[in-house]
């Protein structure tokens, strides 16, 4: 079963681009996981903000669980592990 998780982000967010970068310098890792990520711009859905209790971007979402910036991540990629 493929595993999908939400990135919530927005245009000209630093932290946004690294984890982009990370995840995409990262795809075998998390094909082998059986993980796809979507982005979701949180400019273009705000109803995402209020509906998540976003309080940061980049924040992903996986199984009901919030995971915010850089350290969330990574903590996101060792819990699927």
């Amino acid at each position: 079963m493929t595993k999908s998780i939400t990135k919530f982000t927005k245009p000209n967010c630093p932290m946004c681009t690294v984890t982009k970068s990370l995840y995409e310098g990262e795809h075998e890792e998390w094909a082998a996981l059986n993980a796809t990520i979507t982005e979701v711009d949180i400019t273009e859905n705000p109803e995402a903000v209020s509906q998540h209790a976003l309080s940061s971007v980049p924040t992903f979402l996986y199984n009901g669980k919030l995971y915010f910036g850089v350290g969330g991540y990574h903590r996101l990629k060792a819990e699927l592990e």
